[in-house]
């Protein structure tokens, strides 16, 4: 199967030619280290997960106020510094989340 430009059907695995949920999909840059938090939320006010904690955070804690966001994980790739620096922010904000 060739990739196409629908983000929302899905190319590997079992789900190869299915239709995938859409999701929202937030992006924050720490210029410093060229590394990537993401912000991924079902739908307006549903579940979020962080990937990453790499900061700059706070644009992203913002979305997760604004748009209603209930934060249940921050994902962590690896234990680097520059994906994990702000994840003391992140614990100030939401404190019983789930840290993986």
């Amino acid at each position: 199967m060739q990739p196409t430009k629908n983000p929302i059907v899905a190319f590997t695995g079992p789900t190869i030619g299915k239709t995938l949920a859409p999701m929202i999909l937030e992006r924050s840059m720490n210029d410093q280290f060229l590394s990537n938090t993401y912000l991924v939320a079902d739908e307006e006010g549903g579940t979020a997960v962080l990937i990453d904690a790499g900061g700059p955070i706070e644009p992203l804690l913002d979305v997760i106020d604004a748009r209603g966001f209930t934060l249940s994980h921050v994902l962590l790739t690896h234990h680097h510094y520059d994906h994990v620096c702000d994840l003391d922010k992140v614990l100030e904000r939401h404190p019983d989340v789930e840290i993986l």
